[in-house]
C-alpha cells in the first residue's frame, strides 16, 4: 500500500491527528480548544471529511490569556491526553520563561464517544490535574517526561 492524495484539503487539527478505530476518526486538537473529529473516509472522492468538534471546550475556563500553548496525545484505548502550557496566576508573562514558578501544566485525562444525536463528547472518565514547572523554555515539549 502506498500514500495517496485524497484532495485539496487539510483535517482541521491544530498539531497532530490520531486515529481512534472505535470512534473510525481521526481525533486532534483544534486551534479554539475544542476536540474535533473527521470521519476516516468520505462518500465523495476528492471531497473534505465532515469534522464536528465536543459541545465542551476542555481548555481551561480564563486562561486564555495565560495560555502558552497545548498538545493532545493518544494514549490507547479511547485515551487521550490534553496538556496545556500557563503562565501562574499572579506572574506576569513576560517573567515566566527561566527559574522560578512560573508557569504551570494543566493535564486533562479523558474519552471520546458519540452521543445519541451522533455529536462528539468527552466521557465522565476526565480527570485533570495542575503541575507547577520550576523552569519552563519556550518550545517545552511535555512528551520528553514520557521517555
Amino acid at each position: 500500500r502506498e500514500w495517496r492524495s485524497h484532495g485539496e484539503w487539510v483535517l482541521p487539527f491544530d498539531g497532530q491527528g490520531y486515529y481512534e478505530r472505535e470512534l473510525d476518526a481521526w481525533i486532534g486538537l483544534h486551534e479554539d480548544g475544542y476536540i474535533c473529529c473527521c470521519q476516516a473516509a468520505t462518500a465523495t472522492p476528492g471531497a473534505a471529511p465532515e469534522w464536528r468538534k465536543t459541545e465542551q471546550k476542555l481548555f481551561r475556563e480564563g486562561d486564555r490569556e495565560r495560555h502558552l500553548g497545548a498538545t493532545l496525545t493518544y494514549m490507547g484505548n479511547n485515551v487521550f491526553c490534553l496538556v496545556e502550557s500557563v503562565v501562574q496566576e499572579g506572574v506576569e508573562p513576560g517573567r515566566a520563561y527561566g527559574a522560578g514558578r512560573g508557569c504551570a501544566l494543566h493535564v486533562t485525562v479523558f474519552g471520546l464517544k458519540y452521543s445519541r444525536d451522533g455529536e462528539l463528547q468527552a466521557t465522565v472518565r476526565r480527570v485533570t490535574k495542575s503541575y507547577a514547572v520550576c523552569k519552563y523554555i519556550p518550545g517545552f515539549t511535555h512528551e520528553a517526561f514520557w521517555m
